[in-house]
């Protein structure tokens, strides 16, 4: 939350009139918004409840595989349950010759594709290369495919899975092609492999033999036997910003999928393959080589998952479900009362508002006022965590009304104005403290005496340790990836948003030339980020959304300033939005993070 600045008196320590004072500078406060910071109050209100709105993913879950690992949990880890999107699921399953449906050979290509017992079937002369392309017009950065191969003789052919790819092979043209292959070869006992595709040129990068992989021991002129029906999985992640996971694993189709993968491969995206992966080009495809002798290889129930899907993609601007405040602030989902908990600093007032019915009532009237509460977070027993900007600290206050302090300080002196708090998986917690929001005594100077702006790391015991200091600059919203290893800070000055690694003893090491710092038109605020690690920060009359990798996917637009925002609702993909004097709502494509303290 920014507020206005405004000059303060240094005030050294806290002594026995500190009360009184605080009761003075909480009136003069309340006056200063009443009047002018806030343009007046009104009675809230909350306005019609959201229909229902089910902007749900195409397709279901993943059919009892692993989870794709989350491009955004930099480092691994598991998404929980967002199902990926499918993009394309085909079975071929049309009366024989009816056609191609959805796919199409590259130009030039001989026509020797066709639907041959409910599958798809490549066929050409000896020492022959066919692909089939999906005709799609859409474009895939990290993608999951399964598919079912048939060949025809498997000592003499190859089978492949192209994706994501581009140029000359896919699509015809002579611009030389970028992309990336895994495939299955018997031509010479040859192997599951990878291959990269950079200005035209493949180059094979990878490689396990397949009888390793399917437990045969088979000779160069054996081969395999003719009717083997194979599995594949094949995944492309981006893992770092300039680095793309390739996984594959290959088994017979009776067997069970096996757990290991049996080929991985990092590959770096620049400079040959950085524009598919920066730029979001690329296509997909399977195809076919026949080594010196003719043949037909088929492929059925082939199923690609977009593992990067945009998360703003088809999503309204946000709707407003309750109004009439003075400063919205500090939301914090309630998971198992489907409630949302935000703040009206203006009012001194903590409100509940009900995702069912959209109805309104004051959080707990009997502990108010609330200090001017800012940022709400729960710690690791679902109890609140407050961060009170009148009383310059943070508190704890549990669901039997019993409120203790957390931490009030930092080396003797008090904090500036508290403003954005979250919770690590071990309890610690992380707090921002700019010196927006800081009381004033007689509307003239403040009692700032720590001489700078902060971030700390504070233990349960209520131990504060320092992980930031700067005179000028000012933090503000807080986030976590989704597996912890990062974290992630918005500034309000500098308006940017800086990621930090989460090292072994809880402090921040900043990250820098993988796409961050982020670069803000207008100074962020509140941070909050979804189970893919996608980011969404608050700023100016505007959410913007960015990929963990600091790559803009775009904006929801606000009719006032956006102070802070919080993922709700029983899946998750509610986004609750404070903005001005209003509370506004919308459904994104990818749930939030599931928070410590929630069941």
């Amino acid at each position: 939350m920014q507020q206005e600045k405004i000059k303060f008196r240094s005030h050294k320590k806290i002594n026995k009139h500190f009360q009184v004072l605080m009761g003075f500078r909480l009136v003069m406060v309340l006056l200063f918004f009443s009047l002018g910071a806030c343009g007046g109050t009104s009675t809230p209100s909350n306005s019609e409840p959201l229909p229902p709105q089910d902007n749900q993913n195409t397709g279901g879950g993943s059919g009892g595989q692993e989870s794709p690992t989350s491009p955004g949990n930099v480092g691994g880890g598991s998404v929980g349950a967002f199902s990926f999107p499918v993009v394309i699921e085909e079975n071929f399953d049309y009366p024989d010759q009816a056609g191609w449906p959805g796919w199409v050979l590259p130009e030039g290509a001989p026509d020797a594709a066709s639907i041959v017992d409910q599958r798809a079937c490549l066929q050409g002369p000896a020492n022959t290369l066919l692909r089939m392309v999906y005709d799609t017009t859409e474009s895939y950065q990290e993608i999951e495919a399964t598919y079912t191969a048939f060949p025809q003789n498997i000592h003499s052919q190859g089978m492949g899975f192209y994706g994501p790819q581009n140029g000359y092979y896919l699509n015809g043209g002579t611009v030389p092609g970028q992309g990336l292959v895994a495939y299955f070869e018997g031509g010479s006992l040859d192997d599951l492999g990878f291959w990269t595709e950079i200005s035209g040129v493949e180059t094979k990068r990878a490689s396990v033999l397949l009888n390793t992989v399917l437990g045969e021991t088979v000779t160069a002129e054996a081969g395999f036997p003719g009717d083997a029906v194979f599995k594949g999985r094949y995944r492309v992640e981006r893992i770092a910003y300039n680095q793309i996971r390739l996984r594959s694993k290959l088994w017979r189709l009776e067997d069970p999928e096996p757990e290991l993968w049996n080929l991985e491969y990092i590959v770096d995206t620049g400079p040959g393959l950085y524009s598919i992966f920066h730029n979001f080009a690329g296509t997909i495809a399977l195809d076919v080589y026949n080594y010196n002798v003719a043949g037909q290889a088929c492929f059925d129930d082939v199923v690609v998952r977009d593992l990067n899907p945009d998360p703003l993609a088809g999503v309204a601007d946000p709707v407003e479900v309750a109004s009439g405040f003075g400063f919205t602030e500090g939301p914090v989902w309630i998971a198992e009362e489907n409630t949302l908990i935000f703040s009206d600093i203006t009012a001194d007032t903590l409100y509940a508002y009900a995702h069912e019915d959209g109805s309104l009532q004051e959080f707990r009237p009997d502990q108010s006022p609330d200090a001017l509460a800012n940022g709400l977070a729960r710690d690791l027993n679902g109890d609140l965590l407050i961060c009170e900007q009148a009383q310059q600290r943070l508190v704890l206050r549990d669901s039997e009304a019993n409120q203790s302090v957390i931490a009030s300080g930092f080396e003797g002196e008090p904090f500036n104005s508290p403003n954005d708090v979250i919770v690590h998986s071990s309890g610690a917690i992380y707090m921002t403290d700019p010196t927006y929001g800081t009381l004033f005594d007689g509307g003239l100077e403040a009692l700032q005496t720590l001489g700078f702006r902060g971030i700390y790391r504070i233990e349960e015991d209520g131990t504060v340790e320092a992980l930031y200091t700067n005179a000028a600059e000012q933090p503000n919203g807080l986030a976590f990836s989704p597996d912890e290893s990062r974290a992630y800070v918005a500034f309000t000055d500098p308006a940017e948003i800086r990621a930090y690694q989460v090292l072994g003893d809880g402090s921040f090491s900043e990250i820098s030339g993988e796409g961050f710092p982020i670069a803000l038109s207008s100074g962020g605020d509140g941070l909050k980020v979804d189970q893919l690690g996608n980011l969404y920060v608050a700023s100016g009359n505007e959410v913007r959304v960015y990929s963990p990798f600091g790559d803009e996917w775009g904006s929801l637009s606000l009719p006032m300033p956006v102070r802070n925002l919080a993922f709700g609702g029983p899946e998750l993909k509610h986004l609750y939005i404070t903005a001005g004097t209003s509370l506004y709502r919308t459904v994104v494509n990818v749930p939030g993070v599931v928070l410590p303290g929630s069941p």
